[in-house]
């Protein structure tokens, strides 16, 4: 092996195309997720595929350890040459993430405003006071710290205002990990993984109803362990990790042959934890059973990004709707809860009624995140862009 140097990432080039796309894959499972699960005509669905969707919830935790790893991929060559800037980060991530949090708050604010809710949502307790605070932190990107802010509103907004949590740790993380021994990091890694499960077997050990699989309520504790930054930042932590194994990828032997391993590995272990999520408890389950398999997946889609998987991925139109998943993910609860409402078409039973609606549901998601994306999204974010290189 040759002696181990400070990482060099950006060569050679790596193709993002199919990682991209399984932003987009992720998105949809969310998706389908949130318009299936706990519905009257899901008890019909064969039941393997009613794993799979019913554990759709994991795929916002591929979200965190994809993003640990792309913005390392990014950033540590900056940061290792002393090129990097936090300014020009941070408002790099805000200008990513903020305009397509404003669309989606507003139009759901919209939705309140014209509709009558009895479905899956609800403000905290506390009055007028305490419904402005939460727009407030709403607002700033604060709410996943607060439990019984955390759904209101935009209730996929929640892991944005974690993942901005992220992105203020990822300078400090990310200067550490580019310097340290590859051992080291990866004992870091692995040190981060357990204290995690520890936590949520903790919390399992805790609470009432902590070894229950698939439980959806949502009072204080359940919505701390679920949503708050801290209990999420190990997945984050972990796609970092990743990055920085990704960059010394030549020097350990990660070759392409390995990278189409992986991806057979990280696939099968993915689905089988998909398949069986439903006898796992809930809070292991929706934070890091599929850290692991995720964080193979996503290295192995990276080293052989000319594998038959990835190149079925890098298809040009599955990589256009890769760049709006972001907007297929958080623009969601506005089509659900539009097209969604009625009690006659959430409590069918009826196959041919319960999917075609679901389906709508999905294209439509698609639909307005892609002209949301194409004319709202990508104009504001260029604005904050040019805003911040001004000083402004």
């Amino acid at each position: 092996m040759q002696p181990e140097t400070t990482p060099n990432i950006a060569a050679p080039k790596l193709r993002l195309d199919a990682l991209t796309s399984m932003r987009f894959v992720a998105a949809v499972m969310v998706v389908v997720f949130h318009v299936c699960s706990g519905e009257a005509f899901f008890a019909a669905v064969p039941l393997l595929l009613h794993s799979v969707i019913d554990c759709g919830y994991v795929w916002v935790g591929f979200f965190f350890v994809l993003s640990g790893f792309i913005l390392s991929y990014q950033y540590f060559d900056r940061i290792r040459e002393g090129r990097f800037s936090k300014r020009d980060f941070w408002v790099a991530r805000f200008a990513r993430i903020y305009p397509g949090h404003v669309v989606g708050f507003v139009l759901v604010l919209g939705l309140l405003l014209v509709k009558s809710w009895d479905w899956d949502f609800a403000l905290p307790p506390g009055g007028a006071v305490v419904t402005y605070a939460d727009v407030g932190a709403t607002l700033a990107l604060v709410h996943s710290w607060v439990p019984s802010f955390a759904l209101t509103f935009n209730f996929p907004s929640w892991s944005i205002s974690t993942e901005f949590f992220f992105y203020l740790c990822f300078p400090a993380l990310a200067g550490v990990v580019v310097h340290w021994p590859l051992g080291r990091v990866i004992a870091f890694g692995v040190g981060t993984y357990a204290a995690a499960v520890v936590t949520n077997l903790v919390y399992c050990a805790l609470d009432p109803y902590g070894w229950i699989p698939n439980d959806w309520a949502h009072d204080a504790s359940r919505n701390f362990i679920k949503f708050f930054p801290l209990v999420r930042l190990p997945e984050f932590v972990m796609g970092v990790v990743a990055g920085r194994i990704f960059a010394e990828r030549e020097r350990i032997g990660l070759t392409a042959a390995v990278g189409v391993r992986l991806i057979a590995c990280g696939t099968l272990a993915v689905l089988f934890g998909l398949a069986f999520g439903n006898r796992v408890p809930f809070a292991l389950m929706h934070n890091v059973a599929l850290s692991v398999p995720f964080v193979i997946l996503v290295l192995g889609l990276a080293l052989a990004p000319s594998s038959a998987g990835a190149k079925a991925l890098s298809h040009r139109y599955l990589v256009a709707l890769g760049e709006a998943s972001y907007s297929v993910y958080i623009l969601q609860a506005v089509v659900i809860w539009w097209l969604i409402t009625s009690d006659d078409l959430r409590k069918s039973t009826d196959l041919a009624v319960a999917i075609p609606a679901r389906v709508a549901v999905v294209l439509g998601v698609v639909l307005l995140a892609l002209v949301s994306h194409r004319y709202l999204e990508l104009p504001a974010r260029e604005r904050i862009r040019r805003l911040g290189a001004a000083g402004m």
